[in-house]
């Protein structure tokens, strides 16, 4: 018998010398998989993606944007 997956992560750059801002995190439960992930775009922009994956409708995404804080 195979167990069913089960994971979280998450990470995160913010680098000011660079202008890097990015990050991810995503979370598995059996077959249900969940995440967001964001970018820093070069006009200024936060680009977020939310998302989730599962057996019947495949990878679902909401993007959306928003002026940095």
């Amino acid at each position: 018998m195979i167990a069913p997956a089960a994971y979280e992560y998450q990470y995160g750059v913010l680098d000011d010398e660079s202008g890097n801002d990015f990050g991810h995190e995503e979370s598995r439960n059996d077959q249900a998989t969940s995440g967001r992930y964001y970018v820093l775009l070069p006009d200024g922009r936060v680009q977020t993606v939310l998302y989730s994956v599962n057996g019947e409708e495949g990878f679902v995404a909401d993007v959306s944007y928003a002026r940095r804080r």
